[in-house]
């Protein structure tokens, strides 16, 4: 039955054969039961079998002829057919009608056709999605491929550097674009394989990339631009890795920045004197400088130092932060014991921790511990902010532990406090500037926000790390400090 539908479109031939072979059969046996009675009518016999054969073959040649040539037809036409589809002519049709193995294929050609429209269709769909939305994009848009060359500029990226995609497609960006290193005052990404270039870096990498926040871009018409952003490598089979270098301006918002640490700093340079002077006054009057006080004016120049004292600290802290912020913090790396240091911070702090009915708890080994190199000043102001914390925001009577302990080539500090902990969902704003968690309102504890925004931007700078852990509302946090071993 398989062979038989196999063979289906050349029914027709083969029943043809069959009866012209059957003819012919009977016409012999005809033939052989006929004795010729002369050499004539033998001749005749003979001549008459050998055309009416010749007749069968010349009828069966002539339709095979004929079925070739539709045959021929036909592949000609899905020839055509297939060109036109090359050529992106979804909308060609094939008319080719036989119920054997060429109108199948026919038929799965027309089916083939119908799928590649739907796909190319969907495919143009998605393209000009993508392109709408890159054209569309607020941030500056530059594609590179791994040779360097520009594949791609949006129209955001040509307004900010002014110059035309059609003018800079396929040349080397560091041929047209200049950027500039405002912090070390000279210019990067000039040449290929340069080390303090963030493009170079993430095509070295083959990883995405931050744009460092001193880079400007100098346009074409020279102007200085202020740029943030990053450089991300997407890769396509069989094609070169390219990159994506997403970009704006943020000139303006640089700009109103260092007018506010201006302000800031002239603020509070201005301030610190005068404090200075309500804080020393107020400590000589505390000590009997001017003359016996009695209770309730004790208890008023307490408030008054204590006050004094807070705001002093904030105007400290606004300080480190326009110094950070304008480069002009410096670390002095020394060889530190952190048990003396952390012992000098407990020292410190312990009246706060009495006060706050709150035992602190350490847990050091009976030998010295590997020193870390680390500023000493600086760590003590991490320690006591970390521990000053987990006192002020400690519920009851609370336990702080402070651990200490070597962990591979690093020495970890930890404290641990039961006290109000940290909301989970406002964890990853803990280390931004002038945050503070919204359960602290009820605390009452003064405070400003940037103090472990401080705390991380110097342990980083001492090329250690900093993080937490905590597990929500009133659960308490440990806080974590990890040095390298000198």
């Amino acid at each position: 039955m398989q062979i038989w539908q196999r063979f289906r479109g050349y029914r027709l031939f083969i029943f043809l054969v069959l009866f012209l072979s059957l003819v012919i059969l009977f016409f012999s046996i005809i033939l052989f039961k006929q004795t010729p009675r002369t050499f004539a009518q033998f001749a005749f016999y003979l001549l008459s079998g050998f055309a009416f054969f010749n007749l069968v073959v010349f009828l069966i040649t002539l339709l095979g002829i004929t079925d070739s040539i539709k045959v021929v037809k036909a592949i000609r036409q899905m020839l055509d057919f297939t060109e036109r589809i090359r050529e992106g002519n979804f909308e060609a049709k094939i008319d080719i009608e036989r119920r054997d193995e060429v109108g199948d294929l026919a038929d799965n050609l027309d089916l083939m056709r119908k799928n590649l429209k739907k796909s190319f269709e969907s495919i143009t769909e998605e393209k000009e999605k993508a392109s709408s939305i890159v054209q569309n994009v607020g941030d500056a848009l530059l594609v590179i491929d791994e040779e360097r060359k520009i594949a791609l500029l949006n129209p955001a990226a040509e307004i900010l550097t002014g110059y035309k995609q059609k003018d800079i497609q396929g040349k080397k960006y560091f041929e047209i674009f200049k950027f500039f290193d405002r912090k070390n005052e000279k210019f990067i990404c000039q040449m290929a394989g340069d080390k303090k270039c963030p493009i170079e870096k993430a095509i070295s990498l083959n990883q995405r990339v931050e744009i460092p926040e001193e880079t400007q871009l100098i346009n074409k018409y020279e102007k200085k631009i202020e740029i943030a952003g990053n450089i991300s490598p997407f890769f396509l089979k069989n094609t070169l890795n390219s990159y994506i270098i997403a970009f704006h301006d943020v000139t303006t918002e640089r700009e109103i920045d260092r007018m506010k640490s201006e302000f800031i700093s002239i603020t509070s340079h201005q301030l610190r004197t005068p404090l200075s002077s309500i804080r020393w006054y107020a400590e000589m009057m505390l000590a009997g400088d001017t003359g016996k006080l009695n209770e309730k004016q004790t208890n008023f120049l307490n408030d008054l130092h204590e006050s004094t004292i807070t705001a002093v600290n904030l105007i400290n802290n606004l300080l480190d932060v326009q110094r950070i912020e304008g480069g002009a913090m410096r670390v002095n790396l020394e060889t530190v014991q952190l048990e003396e240091n952390i012992e000098g911070v407990i020292s410190t702090i312990l009246p706060l921790a009495v006060a706050s009915n709150a035992e602190i708890t350490k847990n050091f080994g009976k030998e010295l511990l590997p020193k870390v190199k680390a500023d000493p000043k600086k760590l003590s102001q991490v320690f006591l902010n970390i521990i000053s914390n987990a006192i002020t925001y400690n519920r009851g009577k609370g336990e702080i532990i402070i651990n200490l302990q070597k962990s591979g080539e690093n020495i970890v500090f930890s404290c641990k406090d039961s006290g109000i902990g940290i909301p989970l969902e406002e964890q990853r704003n803990i280390f931004k500037k002038f945050f503070r968690a919204s359960n602290t309102a009820g605390v009452g504890a003064p405070g400003s926000g940037i103090g472990l925004y401080i705390c991380k931007v110097y342990v980083e700078e001492m090329k250690g790390k900093i993080w937490f852990e905590s597990k929500g509302i009133n659960k308490g946090t440990t806080f974590y400090v990890s040095l390298p071993i000198a």
